[in-house]
């Protein structure tokens, strides 16, 4: 299903579109509000090192931007979510089919991470924390605030990682019940939470 998926949005764009306002509808009409008792038990999630996690809204635009361009070279290679375009992020926020956030540590961003949903009552996480944040269990809380919020959803957490980036798998593995659901021809692997 997730080759498919990737081969419409690469091969036919004018039908992925369609899909994702589709999915966007969907969404919406079946799960309005369990998707904003998501993103409060997001918002409200009591990390273990104080870091706060904020719901981007348009007004984050420029900061979700600037966030994403600090990614490094070396990190790209691992994970690279979506267009580096401000107008596609503000695309991406206002959707219903993506929540993103930030975190923050004070008033400074230490990294941002987002629960992309399928109506198929699938969602998949994205996480990424600044070099000088790692360590400190900061992509473990972003986890499992995303866990958390799946389960007020009743969707299935899953994930896409490149077996190389050996301290996103840790982070996965120690901060919920994931496994290994198939791996695809890039040699990415699909990570899955277990059912409750």
């Amino acid at each position: 299903m997730i080759r498919l998926l990737k081969s419409i949005k690469l091969r036919y764009p004018q039908i992925w579109h369609v899909i994702e306002i589709l999915n966007g509808l969907i969404i919406s009409l079946l799960w309005n509000d369990k998707y904003w008792r998501s993103v409060d038990a997001i918002t409200s999630y009591e990390t273990s090192n104080g870091i706060t996690f904020k719901k981007c809204k348009s007004k984050d635009v420029s900061t979700l931007y600037s966030t994403l361009k600090a990614i490094s070279e070396d990190d790209k290679r691992y994970f690279m979510p979506f267009d580096f375009n401000e107008k596609s992020l503000r695309n991406i926020i206002s959707t219903v089919t993506y929540q993103v956030y930030l975190a923050y540590e004070g008033e400074s961003v230490c990294g941002f991470f987002f629960l992309r949903l399928f109506f198929n009552k699938k969602c998949f996480l994205g996480f990424w924390v600044m070099s000088n944040h790692r360590g400190r269990g900061i992509g473990k809380d972003m986890i499992r605030a995303m866990e958390k919020a799946s389960d007020i959803l009743g969707f299935s957490l899953m994930s896409t990682v490149n077996p190389d980036n050996t301290a996103s798998l840790r982070a996965h593995f120690s901060a919920a019940p994931f496994y290994i659901v198939e791996t695809l021809p890039n040699g990415d692997v699909v990570l899955r939470v277990k059912d409750k």
